[in-house]
Order: structure tokens, then C-alpha cells, then sequence
């Protein structure tokens, strides 16, 4: 193996070290207070370099509607696209616990920081 290949290699191996080093800080399998602040460090860029993929977990006290966007006031619908506001906020938004973006009920992992789900 050339040089050139053997530091690609090495690379690649440090790239992976990583990943795993992160998503084990994630899970809480590993503590270390310097790698936490790194670690948060990759989620918060992950979260601007993949925020038109994800978006925040909509909350009533936004009074913009999940659907739509559209103001909503106190209505019970949004006015603009008929959504139901009250059983919208019924139901638990599944959102992601590190970083708090929308996910879906069967994502093993949160799309923009990585974490793996529970059940």
C-alpha cells in the first residue's frame, strides 16, 4: 500500500474513532466532560447544516400552525389550511431528546444530530 493510501486509510480509521466516540457520548455510554463539549459542538453545527431536513417540534404556544405556518390566535383551526389546532396538540410530537428537531415514529436515529432513539 502507498503512503498516500496508507494515510487515507488512517484517516478513515480516525474519521470512524470519531463517529463512534460521538454517538457513544450521545447514547450516555461515555462521559468525558471535554469530548461532551465537542460533541455538542458537532450537534450544533448538525443542527444548522440540517435544518431545512428537520424542523423544531411545533409548540401551541408558537400560535403559528404546524401544517401551514399561518397565524392561528385562539382558534381551534387554522384559518388557512382547516388543520385541526386542538388534536394536533393532543397528540406527542415525537421529537429528538438531544436536540429537540421533529422526527418520526419509526426513526431508529434523529437525522440531525444522530442519536439513537429509544423503543
Amino acid at each position: 500500500m502507498a503512503a498516500t493510501e496508507q494515510e487515507k486509510s488512517k484517516l478513515r480509521k480516525l474519521v470512524e474513532l470519531g463517529e463512534r466516540t460521538h454517538l457513544m457520548l450521545r447514547s450516555g455510554e461515555l462521559n468525558n466532560p471535554e469530548l461532551n463539549d465537542i460533541s455538542q459542538q458537532i450537534i450544533d453545527l448538525d443542527k444548522v447544516i440540517n435544518a431545512p431536513l428537520g424542523q423544531k417540534a411545533p409548540s401551541r404556544a408558537d400560535g403559528k400552525c404546524p401544517s401551514c405556518g399561518a397565524d392561528y390566535g385562539d382558534a381551534s383551526f387554522c384559518g388557512s389550511c382547516g388543520q385541526n389546532i386542538v388534536e394536533f396538540f393532543s397528540k406527542p410530537i415525537p421529537s429528538c431528546p438531544v436536540c429537540g428537531f421533529r422526527t418520526c415514529d419509526d426513526d431508529k436515529y434523529c437525522g440531525v444530530c444522530g442519536v439513537k432513539r429509544e423503543g
